[in-house]
């Protein structure tokens, strides 16, 4: 009897937590807002604007420029007739690739300055470029998504470029190489992040919140994958 007793008391115990579904974590979206969001919509005409070894922008000649001023000058310029070009195509949107690397386009408190901008890693360019763009595509009607490569640290790990990251060590902020060396991996001929380390995971995604909070930008895209231990990307 105890033993049946035990057994109705369990099934009344399961069918009154099952009987009940628990509730969502997720607030569901707006589905008036939604809607009249989805009438509006643009068919999205994007392009790529790949920074990294600056094969879209900015232009190789200018980080030889004679003057800060010059080089500036230069970016931007080149920047500005980009985008007209891309304006009469019909483009309404550019990805931009703000993290190329372990470094950034933009002011942050977490990378040092990207050296396709100077030539040099941690290297104010003078201005902020992720601003400028933003600036000149909005005034021209045209969207700007931060593109951001989530695990590459370098492009090579030549000698040179591991003394040029070892150098941020005296910057603020340093390269991930020298502040958390056990979250890089090596992946063919670069170095990258682990992303099964969380740290390094949540480090990433801090990056991400700091162009969000302080940048108007229309959305946030990530390419550009590289894993290390791959069929790709041996180890």
């Amino acid at each position: 009897m105890a033993l049946a007793g035990a057994a109705l008391i369990a099934a009344g115990m399961l069918f009154s937590c099952t009987s009940k579904a628990p509730k969502s974590l997720v607030t569901p979206p707006n589905a008036a807002a939604l809607k009249a969001g989805q009438a509006h919509r643009e068919p999205v005409r994007g392009v790529w604007l790949t920074t990294v070894s600056r094969l879209d922008w900015p232009p190789v000649g200018s980080i030889i420029a004679s003057t800060p001023e010059s080089r500036i000058t230069q970016q931007k310029l080149a920047l500005i007739a980009k985008l007209d070009n891309l304006q009469r195509l019909g483009i309404n949107t550019v990805f931009f690739q703000v993290k190329p690397d372990g470094t950034a386009l933009w002011r942050s408190d977490i990378l040092p300055w990207s050296d396709m901008l100077t030539g040099k890693i941690g290297e104010y360019p003078g201005y902020d470029p992720l601003q400028f763009m933003l600036d000149e595509a909005h005034k021209r009607g045209m969207k700007v998504h931060a593109w951001f490569n989530p695990y590459r640290v370098s492009v090579n790990t030549k000698p040179s470029t591991i003394a040029e990251l070892n150098n941020t060590l005296t910057q603020v902020p340093a390269s991930v190489f020298v502040l958390h060396r056990n979250w890089i991996r090596t992946a063919s001929d670069r170095f990258v992040l682990d992303p099964g380390i969380p740290e390094a995971r949540d480090w990433i995604t801090s990056i991400v919140a700091e162009v969000v909070q302080n940048y108007p930008i229309d959305g946030v895209q990530f390419d550009d994958y590289f894993y290390t231990g791959n069929r790709l990307f041996p180890s």
